[in-house]
């Protein structure tokens, strides 16, 4: 089914995370100052939807609403103009969706 998978990340930011095994998705570093970058890894191209919402579920940004080519990505996550806080960062494919807490501090 279609769930939504909230990671919980509480430690070093100078610490690489991989979020997940199946979806090939780093998020680092988090808690974050002003910038993070997403890594992930695509196994064919698909469809791609990134978006950051506030913790009520408001719209921040969106990063991608494309197709994308196999292979690796970096996204620049820019949270400078935000206030501290949690955020959502959502990562959706054609095979699979994940939602992972940001903290800006």
């Amino acid at each position: 089914g279609e769930g939504v998978f909230i990671a919980k990340l509480n430690v070093n930011p100078d610490a690489i995370f991989k979020i997940t095994d199946d979806a090939n998705l780093f998020i680092y570093p988090n808690p974050i100052q002003n910038i993070a970058t997403l890594e992930y890894r695509l196994g064919k191209n698909q469809n791609v939807y990134i978006r950051l919402f506030d913790v009520s579920g408001r719209l921040i940004q969106a990063y991608a609403n494309e197709t994308q080519s196999e292979g690796l990505h970096k996204l620049t996550i820019n949270l400078a103009n935000l206030s501290s806080g949690v955020y959502i960062l959502n990562f959706k494919t054609d095979d699979l969706q994940k939602s992972m807490e940001l903290i800006k501090e």
